[in-house]
């Protein structure tokens, strides 16, 4: 049982995004293009502080 080429893609895809910091790459980007859509959207400040949390963290790595 072979796996096809569009399956091999797939788990590559998924081996390079898995973690915590990818994940919420992700989801601040949602978050952000949501924003920019619907104003309507409100981020509360425990998330606020969380993303600027994560800007810092990822600023100190360099």
């Amino acid at each position: 049982m072979g796996d096809s080429a569009a399956d091999l893609r797939r788990n590559e895809s998924l081996s390079n995004a898995s973690g915590e910091e990818p994940a919420l790459k992700i989801m601040i980007g949602a978050i952000i293009r949501a924003a920019e859509h619907w104003r309507a959207i409100t981020v509360s400040g425990r998330e606020r502080r969380q993303m600027r949390a994560v800007g810092k963290d990822r600023q100190d790595r360099g």
